[in-house]
């Protein structure tokens, strides 16, 4: 085999890889949304039901995963030129806005 149809070859496998790829990168990232959901839900009940329910380790809580899932929608949104994403973007932006100013507040208040 010379070169060139080594590297014909080469980008032949690539193509086929590729799609899986994606398809796994894809998964990849929702699994590790849902698993920073739960633990978030988990962090939060626990707070509830053995601590003092301070709200700040609610709103602190949520104020970390709601900028995830505003970064993801919002940039999706722009990528695809998607209007359903964007509004799912600029909701929850708008969400982890309100939950990090009210994180800051709860904060000055104790």
């Amino acid at each position: 085999m010379n070169r060139e149809e080594i590297l014909a070859k080469s980008r032949e496998e690539n193509k086929k890889n590729e799609p899986m790829e994606k398809q796994v990168s894809k998964e990849s990232e929702s699994m590790g949304m849902l698993i920073g959901l739960l633990t978030g839900i988990i962090v939060v009940l626990l707070n509830l039901i053995l601590g003092d329910g301070n709200p700040a380790v609610t709103m602190a809580t949520v104020s970390v995963y709601m900028p995830m899932i505003a970064g993801k929608y919002l940039y999706r949104g722009i990528r695809l030129k998607d209007k359903g994403n964007l509004g799912i973007g600029f909701f929850t932006a708008a969400a982890a806005v309100f939950c990090i100013v009210s994180f800051i507040l709860t904060m000055l208040a104790h």
